[in-house]
């Protein structure tokens, strides 16, 4: 059943934005960067505490990541803090370049739009909830995350999985799908790859085109319902994820 999916889909959401949004609201970003970047950020820390943690002798999991998350907060909202007061000028700026009304209303409109077409077309291309891809190399990529979750070895640098001799491999994806499952208590790896992978096909990717827009075309409201459609009808991203 694709309800079963559902608060796994939540948690993944959850992962990929509220770390990043906390961060870039702390950095005083633009609204349509912050929500753009959010994933990325999420991601970096979430890997990065990966690579941390064994360091520092610390179980990886939900816990550290917060902890991450808090920290580089309170450094981007200190560093803020420190240049406006040196450089007052700046405030006036970001005043005048905030969101208009409208340019608020066509993106609340245009992404939920955009990310519920893809989310159905890529809910029909999986099939079932359960699916496993059928790709040469899916098999290992879920043996990575059942890696991670049995060894609570998260580090991109010790991933001996893949390399024995400990050279790095990049394990943002792995991570994430494990973070998710410990979060939500989730057994079943094939179902939180399919949940993670519509989050990030319906979610990240028209969020970060219409960042992207919003920043080349100065939010002009056509660029950005072209850039709604557009996204969510090409074939190379995300339909062949």
């Amino acid at each position: 059943m694709w309800s079963q999916l559902v608060p796994i889909l939540i948690a993944a959401t959850a992962l990929l934005y509220v770390p990043g949004v906390l961060v870039g609201a702390a950095a005083r970003l633009r609204p349509p960067l912050v929500v753009g970047l959010a994933p990325a950020i999420s991601i970096a820390l979430i890997t990065g505490t990966g690579i941390v943690a064994p360091v520092l002798a610390v179980p990886w999991g939900p816990v550290p990541v917060a902890g991450a998350a808090l920290l580089l907060s309170l450094a981007a909202l200190a560093s803020r803090l420190m240049m406006a007061q040196r450089h007052p000028e700046r405030r006036t700026a970001y005043a005048r370049g905030r969101l208009r009304p409208d340019a608020v209303a066509i993106w609340c409109a245009a992404w939920p739009l955009s990310a519920a077409v893809t989310m159905l077309t890529v809910t029909h291309i999986l099939d079932a909830p359960d699916a496993i891809s059928q790709t040469y190399d899916a098999v290992f990529h879920l043996n990575a995350v059942e890696w991670i979750l049995r060894t609570g070895n998260a580090s991109s640098v010790r991933c001996h999985l893949e390399s024995p001799d400990g050279s790095f491999y990049p394990m943002g994806w792995h991570t994430l799908v494990a973070l998710t499952m410990r979060l939500t208590g989730s057994t079943s790896i094939p179902m939180t790859t399919n949940a993670t992978a519509i989050a990030v096909s319906a979610l990240v990717w028209p969020s970060g085109c219409l960042a992207l827009t919003s920043r080349i075309l100065d939010r002009r409201r056509l660029a950005m319902v072209a850039t709604a459609f557009l996204c969510t009808a090409t074939t190379a991203f995300p339909l062949l994820l």
